[in-house]
C-alpha cells in the first residue's frame, strides 16, 4: 500500500489565529483546540522512546516536546511538504517521510528504534487523506501483519522467516520416531538443515 500522492495541502488559520494544515478540505487537527487535543494526548505518553505516526499540523509534537522533554522521538510521514514545513519548526527531531512500507523499511532509524524499545503513537485526526496508509504504518510497526513480523524477526536475528518455514516444512518431513527426545539429543537448526 502506498499514500494518496493526489491530496492536496494548505494552512489555514483557525478563529483564534493558529496555523491548521488541511489535507483535501479536512483538518489535520482539532481545529478549535489543537492545543488542547494535544496536550490531553501528550500526558498520556509514558514512553522514553516514540515513533509518532502522522504529524498533522505539529502540535501534539510541541505538546509532547512541553509534556515529556526527555522523550526521544521520530516522525513518520508521507507528506512531505508537510514534514518539509514542520522541519524547520522541530530541527531536533527526526523525521522519516515514507511512500510504502518499503521504505519504511529500508530507513536505519526506524530499524533502530524497532530494534530497541520504542511505543508507537497516533492521533488519528492527523491521518486525513492517508487514513488507510497510516493505519498500515501503525499495524506494521506494532507487529500486527506477517510482513512486521518477518521484518522484526530478520533484524532481530538475521534469520528470514522464509529459512524456518523451510526448516518447518523439513522437519514435517522426518518420522516422529526420528525426533530427538533427550536434551543430549536435541540438534540446532543448523545441524538439521545439514
Amino acid at each position: 500500500m502506498t499514500y494518496n500522492s493526489n491530496s492536496i495541502l494548505e494552512w489555514r488559520s483557525n478563529e483564534k489565529g493558529q496555523l491548521i494544515a488541511f489535507e483535501d478540505s479536512r483538518p489535520l487537527n482539532d481545529l478549535r483546540n489543537p492545543m488542547d487535543e494535544a496536550l490531553l494526548w501528550a500526558r498520556s505518553v509514558q514512553a522514553t522512546r516514540l515513533i509518532l505516526v502522522g504529524i498533522g499540523s505539529g502540535f501534539h509534537l510541541e505538546a509532547l516536546k512541553h509534556v515529556r522533554p526527555q522523550c526521544e522521538v521520530i516522525v513518520i510521514d508521507c507528506r512531505s511538504s508537510l514534514v518539509g514545513f514542520l522541519q524547520k519548526k522541530y530541527p531536533d527531531v527526526d523525521m522519516v517521510i515514507v511512500e510504502d512500507l518499503k521504505s519504511l523499511m529500508a530507513h536505519s532509524r526506524v530499524r533502530e528504534f524497532m530494534n530497541s524499545g520504542f511505543e508507537v503513537q497516533a492521533l488519528v485526526s492527523t491521518f486525513g487523506a492517508q487514513n488507510r496508509f497510516f493505519r498500515e504504518v501503525v499495524h506494521f510497526l506494532n507487529l500486527r501483519t506477517a510482513e512486521s513480523l518477518d521484518f522484526f524477526f530478520n533484524t532481530q536475528t538475521g534469520i528470514s522467516t522464509e529459512i524456518l518455514l523451510n526448516a518447518k516444512q523439513f522437519l514435517k518431513s522426518v518420522p516422529i520416531e526420528k525426533i530427538p527426545f533427550r536434551k543430549s539429543e536435541i540438534l540446532t537448526i543448523g545441524e538439521l538443515i545439514k
